[in-house]
């Protein structure tokens, strides 16, 4: 038992200086170990190795929690979750169609809508035939928007949509994450009949994709829910734990003078919510050294 648990510990050492006496003996003894070698792969065959089921690599991940370098448990989540994509279709995970915020392509984009769409958070909207909800003719990003003049009407129709890809609920998650890294959008409708009107059931976002690996939602500033399918209200947790190394520093834009900030668009109508201003600024805020190595109060 000594040898064995002394072995385990530091077995890297040990067989460092053993190395040269094994090699040793392979090269006295190899005149009757390689013909012996040769007769066992001919008659049981070549060893393949071992390898393990997903089940298995998940059961041993949990081992692991304890020893010399423990894994801790957001660490054995993500692994989890990988292990998992391929698994596991994107059905499970989509945003039902009905809660999908959409517009029509006649959507007159004044201050009204403007104002509405910036109010909502999201930096893409899917855009549809007028009276048809389920056929879909591309994606507007809201960036597109920056230097656009509320006051000229324009429809949704008038701008340069973004592709909007269509996908069956079978595809698996990894299947449209290797689709998302393509680059060529980061928003996904999944349909029944891809490439057919009428048969959109939902969407799903890189996003969606990325909480599935951390096994975490991802709560932004505009989330309203943590979940879009059970509805569950977004919670944006401040412990200790998470905000170790983090400093939030916010800066109300009506106490900073005009000397502090700047117009981030010069000589171009606000698309902001807030009827005040003339210009959206950008606030200058000072460099400071956030953090030092120093250990934590306790």
């Amino acid at each position: 038992i000594i040898p064995q648990a002394v072995s385990v510990r530091y077995g890297l050492a040990i067989g460092a200086r053993c190395a040269p006496f094994v090699l040793g003996l392979m090269y006295l003894f190899a005149p009757i170990a390689y013909p012996i070698a040769k007769l066992l792969d001919y008659v049981l065959g070549e060893n393949e190795g071992h390898t393990y089921k997903k089940a298995e690599l998940k059961s041993f991940l949990q081992f692991h929690r304890t020893g010399e370098e423990p894994l801790r448990d957001e660490e054995i989540s993500i692994l989890n979750g990988v292990l998992e994509l391929n698994t596991k279709n994107v059905e499970a995970i989509m945003t039902p169609i009905q809660d999908v915020v959409t517009l029509s392509s006649d959507t007159i984009l004044d201050h009204t809508a403007v104002d509405a769409i910036l109010s909502s958070g999201y930096s893409r909207f899917p855009v549809h035939e007028p009276g048809n909800p389920l056929s879909f003719q591309g994606l507007l990003l809201i960036k597109k928007l920056l230097v656009y003049d509320p006051s000229r009407a324009l429809p949704v129709s008038a701008f340069k949509l973004s592709i909007l890809p269509e996908a069956h609920p079978s595809i698996n998650c990894f299947q449209a994450l290797d689709y998302f890294q393509t680059g060529r959008a980061h928003l996904l409708l999944i349909s029944r009949t891809p490439g057919i009107a009428g048969g959109v059931i939902g969407l799903i976002t890189l996003e969606d994709i990325i909480e599935e690996i951390i096994s975490e939602e991802i709560v932004d500033e505009t989330d309203r829910y943590e979940d879009n399918q059970s509805k569950r209200r977004a919670k944006r947790l401040t412990t200790a734990a998470v905000m170790r190394g983090i400093v939030e520093r916010e800066r109300s834009l009506s106490r900073v003078s005009s000397g502090e900030r700047r117009p981030l668009l010069r000589d171009t109508p606000l698309m902001s919510c807030t009827p005040r201003s003339e210009y959206s600024y950008l606030i200058d805020v000072p460099h400071y050294d956030a953090l030092r190595s120093q250990s934590p109060k306790s």
